[in-house]
């Protein structure tokens, strides 16, 4: 009934839409503004807001604050706080970091009266966003930290991936290598068992700067490698582009022989393919930064000043802080090339300042070094010999600092793979127990199958001898039908597991309040942590299924070659019209998280809005 009234409530508003000279978005608002319900308001406000936040719109500010009021009025601060993420996210976007970090405080002063933990982890995680933009990396890693059990206990592995990312990149610039590696890892294991091969790639490149920085080689090619193949395997232009820059600059820094003006080239061509017009023009800066800086150091003039007229152009459209900054040393090279001696003085010292909370570095380093050659073609050789000694002293410092971060970095993996070993041990006995009920499970599977193959076999006797053609088609028909009850028989048993599970953990919290935490809860904690869909419960799962849809699997594969395992899950659970919550419960993560994946494959497919999931895959 209430999606009925949905759909009645849409077609009504299309039709005065087309009636009248309004476009649908300002019958919507027309509406909004008319309605005396606040819950119709609301939903009528939460697709104006999509619209104008799609359109990167600054109308998108008024709509978001009436939400906002009617939700707070209403006590959905939950609702109220998760639509505030994107006037935080704008405000980030328009560098209106004041009223940013109003709206942050103002939402977590509500923090108390939010009934899902992962509301609280969102806010945490713009205002870590904060932070880190203003350069408190303590700061913005305390509050990614903080957000990621909220985001595991409410199962979405995105976010908490996400969190994981994003610490890994605080760890860093707080000068914490070990704690970085740790992130990093972590992030990249929780999107490569979401699928997602786009943030794979960004994990494992920062892992490979991180092993390339800190003087562990091995490490980082052992990291391009892989993420070569990653990238290969994404086929995106925007992520190619990126990664082969970020790959010639590393070579480029490093000494390294190459074809650079050839790499160059190569980059110029596939960002010009790449469908994100912010990417392009971001990408587009930075390899203009890079041949600058790279027909600087060749004494080639011309190429250097087109070049650099290219990368000054865009920077005034980009108007980002972290832009200029990176363009701040190939600005001196040019400066230098050109005579410019003094503007290319301004140039580092200004770049030195904007990497005053960065942890020391080559780049750092360097800059002392031009400085020095600076000073010295001018004749200030007390000022040349300053910058010198300083140069020589950081330089001693990062090889010391590399020394200590290897140490650190492989005591770490040492520690971890202890604590490893005692849990392993710990957990023997739970294994044991777990191995004899799978064997049980296998055992009732085994006698299952067995009871069904002897009835099938009684069944294909009789029919052979006292059905016709026709009585062998029907036959076949009440098989299937037999199939299809005995998938949604599992898929229901499972769903009852899902329920049981969460029982469980109802009666686990209970027994923790009453007694505390004791050891003899360990065995009882470990079911409650225990996925709904395991790789058996899958495989069994997998087989009924393909008894009722024997070519689906197969026509997958053949049609849509890249789609990954949990890709397939996903659809195979959508094939048998199960709602979000339900695969959720299968699946063992949240709703928000299977409509996140849900979202991502429809990109991925280029899936047309008008059609389902299941229509595109099954053209």
């Amino acid at each position: 009934m209430i999606l009925l009234k949905k759909i009645s409530t849409l077609f009504f508003i299309l039709t005065i839409s087309y009636s009248t000279a309004q476009t649908p978005i300002d019958s919507l608002i027309s509406f909004a503004e008319n309605s005396k319900s606040d819950t119709e308001k609301l939903q009528y406000l939460d697709t104006i807001t999509k619209h104008f936040i799609r359109e990167n719109s600054p109308k998108q500010v008024a709509h978001i604050k009436t939400y906002i009021d009617i939700a707070l009025k209403n006590n959905e601060f939950d609702q109220a706080a998760l639509k505030s993420r994107f006037l935080m996210q704008y405000y980030n976007d328009t560098n209106d970091l004041k009223s940013q970090k109003k709206w942050i405080d103002s939402m977590l002063g509500f923090a108390n009266k939010f009934k899902k933990p992962n509301t609280k982890a969102h806010i945490l995680l713009k205002r870590a966003g904060y932070h880190f933009v203003n350069t408190n990396y303590q700061l913005a890693l305390k509050d990614y930290k903080a957000s990621i059990p909220l985001f595991l206990k409410e199962k979405d592995s995105i976010y908490a991936a996400d969190a994981y990312f994003f610490s890994g990149q605080a760890s860093f610039r707080s000068n914490n290598f070990p704690q970085a590696v740790q992130m990093f890892e972590k992030a990249k294991g929780l999107y490569d068992k979401l699928g997602d091969l786009e943030y794979t790639i960004n994990a494992t490149y920062e892992l490979t700067s991180l092993y390339n920085i800190n003087g562990l080689k091995d490490l980082a090619l052992e990291q391009r490698k892989e993420l070569k193949k990653l990238t290969e395997k994404h086929k995106s232009p925007c992520t190619q582009a990126l990664i082969t820059l970020q790959t010639a600059a590393s070579v480029l820094k490093g000494g390294g022989n190459m074809d650079f003006e050839k790499e160059f080239d190569l980059v110029e061509k596939m960002i010009s393919n790449c469908d994100n017009p912010y990417f392009k023009e971001r990408f587009t800066y930075y390899l203009e930064a890079h041949r600058t800086a790279y027909y600087a150091d060749k004494k080639n003039k011309a190429k250097a000043h087109a070049s650099f007229n290219k990368m000054m152009a865009l920077e005034k459209q980009l108007k980002n802080n972290y832009e200029e900054a990176y363009s701040l040393k190939p600005k001196a090279k040019y400066y230098q090339l050109t005579g410019k001696t003094n503007l290319a003085i301004k140039s580092i010292k200004s770049y030195l300042q904007k990497l005053k909370d960065t942890p020391l570095n080559i780049e750092i380093i360097e800059a002392q070094k031009i400085l020095a050659d600076l000073y010295l073609s001018q004749g200030d050789n007390k000022l040349a010999n300053t910058f010198l000694q300083k140069y020589l002293t950081l330089r001693d410092s990062l090889y010391n600092k590399f020394v200590a971060n290897s140490y650190a970095f492989y005591q770490t993996r040492f520690e971890t793979s202890e604590k490893e070993k005692q849990i392993i041990k710990q957990n023997a006995d739970i294994k044991i127990l777990e191995d004899q009920k799978k064997l049980a499970s296998t055992r009732f599977y085994l006698y299952l199958v067995l009871g069904c193959t002897i009835l099938i076999i009684l069944s294909a006797i009789f029919y052979l001898f006292h059905l016709n053609s026709k009585q062998k088609r029907k036959n076949l028909l009440a098989q299937l039908e037999e199939k299809e009850k005995e998938l949604n028989s599992f898929t229901k048993a499972l769903l009852n597991k899902s329920e049981e599970q969460k029982a469980l953990e109802v009666e686990f919290q209970n027994l923790k309040n009453t007694f505390g935490d004791h050891e003899e809860l360990t065995e009882l904690k470990q079911l409650t942590e225990s996925k709904i869909l395991t790789a058996d419960d899958w495989s069994l799962f997998k087989e009924r299924f393909n008894e009722v849809y024997p070519h689906f699997f197969i026509n997958l594969k053949n049609n849509h070659q890249k789609l990954t395992n949990s890709e397939e899950r996903l659809l195979a659970l959508e094939k048998l019209n199960l709602n979000t919550s339900e695969i959720a419960s299968m699946l063992g993560i949240s709703p928000d998280s299977v409509n996140t994946s849900r979202y991502r494959l429809r990109k991925k497919l280029d899936a047309p809005k008008e059609k389902t999931l299941l229509e595109v895959i099954e053209i």
